[in-house]
């Protein structure tokens, strides 16, 4: 299924399709792997919607019972935002001294296998001699920083001869995974509602 959603997701519908199984006369898995076999099924949009509001339902009660790991990350977060406010600043003062173009890309195209990522969990005097030695032999540097609910978590693409990646690290957590397979798996049932019609 890895080309539908990902492993995490993969789990998640398997412990779904436990829970619901009985429920209806198709899994959810069977459903949203191939939703237009479903089509001429009668009464499937309200079947859909029952079902797709019973997952929401599921999901939403998982991420309750995870309230320690709630917190956990939601300090971890808080960190990766200070991380990331302080890279941010040095980036920008650098940027400015040197005449380094510090953007805000969609994407650069590049081969991940060979970036060399650095993964930071704190600034100090070596992580700021990093970024100099880093902003010296790049050519540019592309900011990919993203939002998690109210916190920003750092991702700095250095680019030039050799790529380098700098990361405020935010450590796994289960209610990420949860929440990102839930995205995964509402765009799923929005894209089948919109092939049902």
């Amino acid at each position: 299924m890895a080309d539908l959603w990902s492993d995490y997701t993969d789990a998640l519908i398997n412990d779904i399709d436990d829970e619901l199984g009985a429920k209806y006369k198709m899994s959810v898995r069977r459903f949203l792997s191939d939703p237009g076999k479903y089509a001429k099924q009668e009464g499937i949009s309200i079947t859909v919607s029952n079902m797709q509001e019973d997952v929401d339902n599921f999901i939403d009660q998982r991420l309750k019972e995870l309230a320690a790991e709630q917190k956990s990350l939601m300090d971890d977060a808080a960190r990766a935002d200070s991380i990331t406010s302080q890279i941010a600043q040095t980036l920008s003062l650098k940027a400015k001294q040197t005449k380094l173009p510090l953007i805000r890309p969609v994407a650069v195209e590049r081969d991940e296998t060979h970036d060399e990522v650095v993964y930071i969990s704190s600034v100090d005097s070596g992580t700021l001699v990093l970024i100099d030695k880093l902003t010296e032999n790049a050519d540019f540097v592309a900011d990919f920083t993203y939002q998690y609910k109210n916190y920003k978590i750092g991702n700095w693409l250095f680019c030039g001869k050799k790529t380098y990646a700098i990361r405020a690290y935010l450590p796994p957590n289960e209610v990420l995974y949860i929440e990102n397979g839930k995205n995964e798996i509402d765009t799923l049932f929005n894209d089948a509602k919109a092939l049902l019609g």
